[in-house]
């Protein structure tokens, strides 16, 4: 045992590393580059690319590979076609379009699916282009009398928020949707099991992007991805003001 430590302990090598496809399910990455070294136990992925649904995708990567193996990620992607990466996830399949942005940092250890997903955690930050949501029209949520006109609020300009992965969920602790009209700020979840818990509050602009304005009625979004509920709550005061979502 000892000796096969000291073998594994001293091996050593570095070069590029390039695939053509490298499927992550349901994950897809294309003309993936990167600059890879091995010490020891130690892999280390340095430098790397790729084409990624539309977008491009970069970051670094490392693994410890010991008995309890750890992984730890650093990227970023950016223009991501969000149908194109709907497609790939069947619960998001045709529910989502516009071109999104994104940092994320992410670790785990383990060793098979559960045990990931059991250990995953992560954070970032996102930034969305025209963001269309096809499941959900944010009109309802407006009292008929704060309308001026009928408008349907499915798409928006632009979306901007922070989330974390942890305990087999994601945690949104801010979400920002602004159309020239109104904006939405929105807190919640989204779990593993595709379970929604999320509070929207509606702003009138030009208050946003402050969003120092008093919200004329909350709203939940309940159910799931495949079948969201839209319930109205008491009205309630904006969470307290920031300055945006962290870049």
């Amino acid at each position: 045992m000892l000796e096969r430590d000291a073998t594994v302990a001293s091996i050593a090598a570095s070069g590029r590393l390039r695939v053509a496809e490298l499927v992550l399910a349901p994950l897809h990455f294309e003309q993936f580059d990167s600059q890879a070294e091995l010490a020891g136990r130690i892999l280390t992925i340095r430098s790397a690319t790729a084409d990624f649904f539309g977008g491009r995708a970069a970051g670094k990567f490392d693994a410890e590979l010991v008995a309890d193996p750890a992984y730890h990620f650093q990227g970023r992607a950016d223009r991501v076609d969000l149908s194109r990466l709907g497609h790939a996830v069947t619960a998001l399949d045709n529910r989502f379009s516009g071109t999104a942005s994104s940092s994320i940092v992410i670790s785990a250890h383990g060793i098979g699916h559960d045990n990931l997903v059991r250990s995953l955690e992560a954070e970032g930050n996102l930034e969305a282009q025209n963001p269309e949501f096809r499941d959900l029209d944010f009109a309802a949520m407006i009292p008929a009398a704060n309308l001026s006109l009928a408008i349907s609020l499915r798409r928006f300009a632009l979306a901007r928020g922070s989330f974390r992965v942890g305990g087999e969920a994601i945690e949104v602790p801010r979400l920002e949707l602004q159309s020239p009209r109104w904006g939405f700020l929105a807190q919640g979840r989204v779990d593993f099991s595709h379970a929604l818990n999320f509070k929207i509050y509606p702003v009138l602009r030009p208050a946003a992007p402050t969003l120092a304005s008093t919200s004329p009625e909350s709203f939940s979004i309940r159910g799931t991805l495949e079948a969201p509920r839209v319930l109205p709550e008491a009205s309630a005061a904006l969470p307290a003001v920031r300055s945006g979502a962290r870049r």
